[in-house]
């Protein structure tokens, strides 16, 4: 964005200074990065307390922490590879912070905000080359904190390996009954 900015500033004199700044601020920057041996693929945020920015940020890191910061304490997870909903700040960030880890790659593809909710689409790969797609939607509250979560997996064969890994991964931390067993 930046060389486009200064070449075209060269190309159309003083005038164009403005406009570059509109441009900066009117687009995100789509940035690509590697960490850890997977491939991530996000929007530039401008605002750090936008739940969609605070969402790829820990997928990023791969932290539980970095989920948990941005939660509020009763945020409720719902998702297609769940059985029945994770509840609580403890128990969703364990559950993001595996899955962040499940993933081989995972990409950001879209994102859209309106007043509280954003949605996020994406697209995965798990191990055994298993790729997945969906839509995550989140709500915040009034503090900012997400406090609903909503991951909407498909196709149904890959979301329900996904579903029975995570159940594996998680069954000492979170207990049996949330994800798929086959």
């Amino acid at each position: 964005m930046k060389d486009y900015a200064i070449k075209h500033e060269q190309r159309s004199g003083k005038a164009a200074t403005s406009r570059r700044r509109s441009v900066v601020r009117t687009f995100a920057v789509i940035m690509i990065t590697t960490v850890g041996g997977i491939t991530l693929s996000m929007a530039n945020a401008k605002d750090q307390k936008n739940p969609g920015s605070q969402w790829t940020t820990a997928f990023e890191q791969k932290s539980e922490d970095a989920f948990a910061d941005a939660f509020a304490e009763d945020v409720v997870l719902e998702a297609a590879a769940l059985i029945k909903p994770v509840v609580g700040r403890d128990k969703v960030k364990v559950t993001m912070g595996t899955a962040s880890k499940l993933y081989t790659s995972l990409e950001f593809t879209s994102k859209q905000s309106i007043g509280e909710r954003t949605w996020l689409q994406w697209q995965a790969t798990i191990p055994g080359d298993i790729k997945l797609k969906g839509v995550t939607v989140l709500t915040k509250n009034s503090q900012g904190l997400i406090s609903e979560i909503g991951i909407y997996h498909s196709p149904l064969k890959a979301a329900l390996a996904f579903s029975e890994e995570m159940g594996k991964r998680t069954n000492e931390t979170l207990g049996p009954g949330y994800f798929y067993k086959n």
